[in-house]
């Protein structure tokens, strides 16, 4: 019992880490003319995916994951007022920088409720990869099938667009994270 009521503590203590707050969003938006500089030199790697198929209904993940099918995904589930996400993309950009040119693709998938703040926080980190603003349709969908308590999340898929790991390592894990690509990748 006492156990259960621990981690139920540890969890709401780590979510509320990652609770919008005013001054987080106010941060995570503003953007300096360097990081403006950088994000436009970036602008050709940063991709928006629209969340509706050709039916006008919102993309099933498998559908997202299809477009991709014959590289490794890493994907990223994120947020603009999200501390522990922002505080991981240089370490994602080192990544992204060092996993170029094989077949690796980064999703980003952010769960901000105002287009205007995951668009703005999008152009200050200048992340290169895939970039999608779920529906709340969508985002209903991703917590139902990962059990997505929490954020940042990271998962990897397989060339065949399976998931390969739904709960990856961070890009802060660097070493450990690529050894985890290039199994992925070996495979054929």
């Amino acid at each position: 019992m006492f156990f259960k009521y621990a981690i139920t503590i540890l969890g709401a203590f780590w979510l509320s880490a990652c609770e919008p707050s005013e001054t987080n969003a106010n941060q995570a938006v503003s953007t300096s003319e360097s990081e403006a500089t950088a994000s436009a030199a970036l602008s050709d790697d940063i991709k928006f995916i629209n969340p509706m198929n050709a039916e006008g209904k919102p993309k099933s993940f498998d559908e997202l994951i299809s477009e991709f099918k014959g590289k490794v995904v890493y994907v990223d589930f994120w947020a603009s007022w999200c501390g522990p996400c922002r505080q991981q993309f240089p370490y994602s950009k080192e990544l992204h920088q060092q996993l170029n040119g094989k077949d690796v693709v980064f999703l980003y998938i952010s769960f901000d409720d105002s287009e205007n703040a995951w668009r703005k926080a999008v152009e200050k980190f200048a992340m290169p990869g895939y970039h999608i603003l779920p529906t709340d349709e969508q985002k209903q969908a991703f917590y139902n099938r990962f059990q997505v308590s929490g954020i940042p999340r990271y998962m990897l898929i397989d060339k065949t667009g399976k998931v390969a790991d739904d709960n990856a390592k961070r890009p802060s894990s660097k070493e450990g994270l690529i050894k985890d690509i290039e199994k992925l990748l070996a495979k054929s």
